[in-house]
């Protein structure tokens, strides 16, 4: 699967998961509907 979101990336300018939301998910009313990068680091707020 990271090859077709490589090349998805390079030809959009936009990361996989903006298209995803701008391209897929919003022009289908799922704005409720989201996912995120698995190994991306995530600031703990205590």
């Amino acid at each position: 699967m990271l090859r077709p979101r490589l090349e998805l990336q390079r030809l959009s300018g936009q990361t996989y998961y903006d298209y995803m939301r701008e391209k897929i998910f919003l022009p289908l009313g799922m704005k409720d509907t989201d996912f995120y990068e698995v190994d991306a680091v995530v600031r703990v707020l205590i």
